[in-house]
């Protein structure tokens, strides 16, 4: 009964296996008024084959859901429903056996964000109205054990007093028992935000909590952090105080959190938008993978070496909007999704949907493109891409949302993909010829269009029953000649609720749902 399909969150343990957090929207066959939700982890192993699958929700308002890894391969979730301060934190093993549960009050203002140390402490980090007065915002940080019991939740101030908000954006280990926190402050929270770095020990002890004023920028967004020995770096997106165009910085911090130099990247007759940024320290290179806006190109790609000296830049054709990029030892990936209109299955339907599928692009580490894939083939296109996700094995997963002739509206798809040392998609098998399906499914409006394609046709009778068994309607179509035939199919007639659709054709019995509202 499912009506959409959300893949919220793909993690690979290192064995290669991948564990998916997916929610799923479906009409209840009770009330055909009334659409429920349940959101589930599934587990496939290193060659995607299913393995299990576990429901941790059957709320309808569950508004955020994530999901990781920790280092001896168990996974963490963490759900909040709509409007709930109830949060609850969740441990399962590798074959998705719950460990251990923990429920507790979070008043986020901010989206939570969780890292995982060496011994499976965890640590969630999030932005909190104090006062509960909308007038201030502070860091928390609440750490967990590896047996989910809660050790501390502090709050954090920044050292410049006159900053009241304060919202955390990115998260990482330092690798001296500290946690690095990027994110914004401003003393307005509808002014100007400065770009923050937090540290923290492991104990929760603050180190230092500094703050950074951009040179010609009266505003910044997003702060990621990376780290290169001591070395810490920030890309931040800010807003130029003289063109008011957006733009990026690079920022260079030592170990106790001073400025070492800042170098802004803004364009002339574009803005640069923030999506990812990288380092790689067997290159010595950083990079900024960026939305561009106001020109032909909508990824912009940029690179410096670690002294800050700028080394190049790459545009991806505009039909290419950002989903996700990798960066391996000596390569680039962007995930995009295109909008070529001829990356689409063909069809006989009259389709009104979005004509558009996945592209991935591989650049050399001095941006030269490699190699460019698309996910879409005579049936199928792989319309929503989601993330790419290394694997051990040297493949790299892709996963998204797929539209499919068999699926029709929504489906779940992965592509493992060797990245080393050239992209190879594997055949992905043409769909059986016998296909049968309504839409628009659910149907509100007093019809739905019925389609089927068979193999060998000739004869072929439709019927109709509901859930009772009870036939409902049919009728024979005699002597069809071609393969793909389209039926608008009147339901005026049909109750709210769900029926079972039954094509028998030859040797060849077909079965579909529909759900009328």
């Amino acid at each position: 009964n499912s009506i959409r399909v959300n893949v919220l969150e793909t993690v690979a343990d290192s064995s290669s296996n991948t564990f998916s957090l997916i929610s799923s929207f479906y009409v209840n066959e009770q009330d055909a008024e009334q659409i429920s939700q349940k959101s589930y982890i599934i587990k496939y192993n290193s060659i995607g084959q299913f393995v299990s699958s576990y429901m941790i929700s059957d709320t309808v308002g569950t508004s955020s859901l994530r999901l990781f890894v920790t280092n001896n391969n168990e996974l963490v979730v963490l759900s909040k429903d709509f409007g709930s301060i109830s949060t609850t934190l969740t441990k399962f093993t590798n074959n998705l056996e719950q460990v251990w549960s923990q429920n507790f009050s979070l008043n986020s203002m901010q989206n939570e964000i969780i890292v995982i140390d060496n011994l499976n402490n965890i640590f969630m980090i999030t932005a909190v109205d104090s006062q509960n007065n909308f007038e201030s915002s502070l860091i928390n940080v609440i750490k967990f054990n590896s047996n989910g019991v809660q050790e501390f939740s502090n709050l954090y101030i920044p050292t410049n007093s006159a900053l009241n908000f304060s919202f955390a954006t990115s998260a990482l280990f330092d690798g001296s028992n500290s946690i690095l926190i990027g994110g914004v402050s401003s003393d307005d929270f509808s002014s100007i935000f400065y770009p923050i770095v937090l540290n923290i020990s492991i104990n929760g002890t603050q180190n230092y909590f500094n703050d950074y004023h951009l040179n010609d920028s009266f505003s910044s967004k997003i702060v990621e952090l990376s780290i290169n020995d001591n070395e810490i770096f920030m890309a931040v997106n800010g807003l130029n105080n003289q063109t008011f165009m957006h733009g990026n910085y690079i920022i260079k911090i030592n170990n106790l959190g001073q400025l070492i130099w800042q170098i802004p990247n803004f364009m002339n007759d574009a803005e640069l938008f923030m999506d990812k940024f990288l380092l790689s320290s067997n290159l010595n290179k950083l990079y900024i993978v960026s939305s561009k806006v106001g020109s032909i190109a909508n990824i912009h790609i940029d690179c410096w070496d670690l002294l800050g000296n700028f080394q190049g830049s790459y545009d991806i054709d505009s039909n290419n909007y950002y989903q996700d990029a990798f960066l391996d030892n000596d390569s680039i990936y962007v995930l995009s999704q295109n909008q070529s209109s001829y990356n689409f299955p063909y069809r006989l339907l009259n389709w009104n949907g979005p004509f558009i599928s996945s592209q991935i692009s591989k650049f050399s580490s001095d941006l030269v493109l490699n190699e460019t894939i698309n996910f879409f083939g005579p049936e199928y296109s792989l319309f929503e891409p989601k993330q790419l996700i290394p694997l051990d094995n040297s493949n790299l997963l892709i996963s998204g949302r797929l539209f499919h002739e068999e699926l029709f509206f929504e489906g779940l798809k992965f592509f493992s993909i060797p990245y080393e040392p050239t992209l190879n998609i594997p055949e992905v098998p043409v769909s059986q010829k016998n296909i049968f399906y309504c839409f628009p499914n659910p149907s509100s409006h007093g019809h739905t269009n019925v389609y089927f394609s068979l193999e060998h046709p000739h004869n072929a009778k439709l019927s109709i029953f509901d859930l009772n068994g009870r036939l409902v309607d049919s009728f024979d179509m005699n002597d069809l000649q071609e393969e793909r035939h389209l039926i608008n199919y009147n339901t005026q007639n049909l109750k709210h609720g769900v029926y079972i659709l039954k094509l028998d054709s030859n040797d060849i019995s077909l079965t579909t749902k529909l759900i009328i509202q």
